[in-house]
C-alpha cells in the first residue's frame, strides 16, 4: 500500500519530489523516506509544543511577577516616611522580581 494513501498525506507535488529524491539519494524506498520525514515531523511538532509549553510557563511566571511589581509600587508611591521598613522590603521584594525575570528559564 502506497504511504501517502495509508496517511492520507496531502501536500505540494514539490514535498513528494523532495521525498523521493531523498529516497534515491539515500538508497532506500519511497515509502521509507516518507516513513522517515513524518518521525522528523511528528519529533519536530513534540518540540514545538514542549517550547510553546515552556514559554507559557515563563509568561506566566512574568504576570505574577508584574502584578508583585505593580502592588509594590502602588504602595511605594503611597508610602510615607513614617514606616520606612515595608518600605525598605517592597523595594527589596520589588529588586528580586526584577532580578528573578532577567535571569530565569535562561532568558
Amino acid at each position: 500500500m502506497d504511504i501517502y494513501k495509508k496517511f492520507s498525506i496531502r501536500a505540494p507535488e514539490s514535498t513528494f519530489e523532495a521525498a523521493e529524491a531523498f529516497a534515491s539519494v539515500s538508497g532506500i524506498s519511497r515509502n521509507a523516506a516518507i516513513g522517515i520525514l513524518l518521525k522528523l515531523g511528528i519529533q519536530h511538532l513534540h518540540q514545538f509544543n514542549a517550547q510553546t509549553a515552556r514559554f507559557e510557563r515563563i509568561e506566566a511566571r512574568l504576570m505574577a511577577m508584574q502584578k508583585s511589581n505593580y502592588k509594590a509600587l502602588v504602595y511605594l508611591s503611597t508610602a510615607t516616611a513614617l514606616d520606612p521598613m515595608r518600605q525598605d522590603r517592597a523595594e527589596a521584594s520589588a529588586l528580586k522580581n526584577v532580578s528573578e525575570i532577567f535571569s530565569a528559564e535562561g532568558l
